[in-house]
């Protein structure tokens, strides 16, 4: 990831706990979107349900690491954290 923002030059690694809320939006939305269709799927057999599980809690939260950052940055520019 860039230092700065290539059109403002806004600096993204501010302090080292600044990227935690960007972390926990990522394993919320992961686990909803892999928790969900337990609801809707129960008959699925334990082997195929644990290979599922398996490769979706890999590839979901690297799936959406990009934009739950991007996200996380906007809402810390909008409320004034980084200057």
């Amino acid at each position: 990831m860039r230092e700065d923002c290539a059109r403002c030059g806004v600096g993204f690694n501010r302090e080292s706990g600044l990227w935690l809320g960007s972390m926990d939006i990522n394993l919320t939305l992961s686990l909803l979107i892999l928790l969900v269709p337990v609801i809707f799927l129960p008959d699925v057999g334990l082997r195929k349900a644990l290979l599922i599980w398996g490769a979706g809690a890999v590839f979901v939260p690297a799936a959406l690491f990009r934009f739950v950052r991007g996200f996380w940055i906007a809402l810390v520019y909008l409320s004034g954290g980084i200057y």
